[in-house]
């Protein structure tokens, strides 16, 4: 009976070694894939902030451009009634040449 008691805790102590070399190499995989995990995101993490700049940068240009634009069709109407009043003028100054 002592023999089989004795065989089992060394059945036991062999399975248990086995686990634990099993445990520790799926462990440092584990370790592994999730230092690389972490890196990425930090990477991606990088990314996404590079781009919601890029993204700001982009939106005050824009608005920078829409307010250029507003500014100038304000001018170019100021200007239509001095371009209507020269062009009248050069017409007058056109007949006037063709009479002389």
């Amino acid at each position: 009976m002592m023999e089989i008691a004795a065989f089992i805790c060394v059945a036991l102590l062999v399975g248990t070694v086995f686990v634990r070399g099993y445990t520790m190499k799926v462990m440092t995989q584990l370790r592994r894939d999730c230092g690389m995990l972490i890196h990425e995101e930090k990477r991606l993490r990088a990314d996404c902030d590079q781009a919601e700049i890029l993204q700001e940068s982009a939106d005050a240009r824009r608005s920078q451009a829409q307010g250029d634009v507003e500014k100038f069709r304000r001018e170019l109407e100021d200007m239509i009634p001095d371009i209507a009043r020269i062009q009248a003028e050069l017409d007058k100054s056109r007949a006037d040449e063709d009479d002389a």
